[in-house]
């Protein structure tokens, strides 16, 4: 029972440490997989904008610096190329270029966005654009046409009109292409996701603003920064979730960086690995008083056959014996170990009894030297037949026979020839 129950301790706690290292596992698989979703849309919105910016008829739209011919004669063609981009991928709800200064000199939506304002020289993420030189521009950030947090990607335009140009001349700034993705998909898995059974995922920036949450858990328009340096810096460290207070409750949080300034969390709350812990306690607990039952239950029905009923059976051996029974077999105790082994020397004890008590008893009632029956024998025959004469008023008659001088005989000749006198 003592092995058994180590076995099952040993066991729960196996188990235990494999459904935790499963349940981290889940929430790894969710943060990486999310990660990989977000770099693929980035990569490809990447691709998408540098394919955009060599279009020869994007070229043609920006180098051309005179209004009506531009807006007549290219504006259509060039909306018709942004729409076959948006047919292909819906998700990039708005195209645009933008001059220098930050007019959007193009603008297409899909669906339908009322603009809030075209002139966005000063908005954060057109500044942002203008520093970022001749690399393709990346950010996330809310959109004010519609309030939605977006991925915005976008690139400079520098080009040489060589149709203007001398010879020589180096290429300049003559506006920008951007392109405004929907991140509903990140939203909708964020906002759905369990992890396990009560596990949630939220997104924010480095300065803890949330941009996404969890409906069925929400944490807040904002999350304080010491939690997320927390977990940052946890997950640089061990790679391993972060045990700590976090929305009401104690918590493991991981995370897993998105883009430059959008984190993904995944929490855990404890009580679900205590919940997995009872349920694992119960489980193992119940198999092994299962297996301690049965394994004694086999155990008593095994020592019932091979040992009690066994020593029982010697026992009445024992007791027959005890009576005088010498002849008493017990067949059904015969077997190969122990308990065969003492059946038989019970038996050659009772065979030896038997031997010796015959012995004593010829003894007691015969001669040593003849074999006859000595004076014991003969009083008890005696008794017994006058007995008998009283009883049916009969007579009773007794020969004796003697030696002559059987002393001399012994004297002169010696015992032997006495003995063998007598025998004869």
């Amino acid at each position: 029972m003592l092995s058994l129950m180590g076995l099952g301790w040993f066991a729960y706690i196996e188990l235990r440490q494999t459904s935790e290292q499963r349940v981290f596992g889940e929430m790894r698989l969710l943060l990486s997989h999310l990660k990989e979703h977000v770099e693929t849309e980035l990569d490809t919105a990447r691709g998408n904008i540098e394919l955009l910016s060599k279009q020869t008829l994007v070229k043609k739209y920006i180098l051309t610096e005179n209004e009506d011919e531009r807006y007549i004669l290219l504006q259509p063609p060039l909306l018709r190329l942004f729409s076959s981009y948006q047919e292909s991928f819906p998700e990039y709800y708005e195209l645009r270029i933008f001059l220098p200064d930050g007019y959007e000199d193009v603008r297409l939506t899909q669906p339908f966005i009322e603009n809030v304002t075209e002139e966005e020289g000063d908005s954060a993420f057109f500044k942002a654009l203008q520093s970022a030189g001749d690399k393709v521009y990346t950010s996330v950030f809310r959109n004010p046409d519609n309030q939605k947090r977006s991925l915005f990607v976008g690139k400079h335009l520098t080009l040489k009109n060589l149709a203007v140009d001398a010879v020589g001349t180096a290429p300049k700034l003559r506006g920008y292409i951007a392109v405004t993705i929907d991140m509903s998909e990140v939203e909708s898995f964020v906002n759905e996701h369990v992890i396990s059974d009560s596990g949630y995922l939220f997104v924010t920036d480095e300065a803890g603003n949330v941009f996404f949450e969890s409906t069925r858990r929400p944490v807040g328009a904002s999350i304080p920064v010491s939690v997320v340096n927390s977990v940052l810096a946890n997950e640089e460290e061990l790679r391993q979730p972060l045990l700590t207070q976090f929305n009401g409750e104690l918590a493991y949080i991981s995370a897993s960086l998105l883009h430059d300034n959008l984190f993904l969390y995944a929490v855990l709350p404890e009580r679900e690995l205590h919940a997995i812990s009872y349920e694992l306690g119960i489980a193992v607990a119940a198999i092994t008083l299962l297996t301690i039952l049965i394994t004694t239950l086999s155990i008593m029905v095994s020592m019932e056959y091979q040992i009690i009923r066994p020593i029982h059976r010697l026992g009445r051996l024992a007791r027959e014996i005890g009576r005088g029974n010498w002849s008493i077999e017990v067949d059904s105790v015969k077997a190969d170990d122990e308990i065969g082994e003492l059946t038989t020397a019970f038996e050659d004890m009772a065979g030896s009894l038997e031997h010796s008590n015959e012995q004593i008893r010829f003894l007691a009632y015969h001669d040593s030297l003849t074999g006859l029956p000595n004076r014991t024998m003969f009083k008890e025959f005696l008794d017994r037949s006058i007995a008998h004469a009283r009883r049916n008023q009969q007579q009773l008659a007794m020969l004796f026979l003697d030696i002559d001088d059987f002393k001399k005989i012994n004297d002169t000749m010696g015992h032997q020839a006495g003995d063998m006198l007598l025998q004869d």
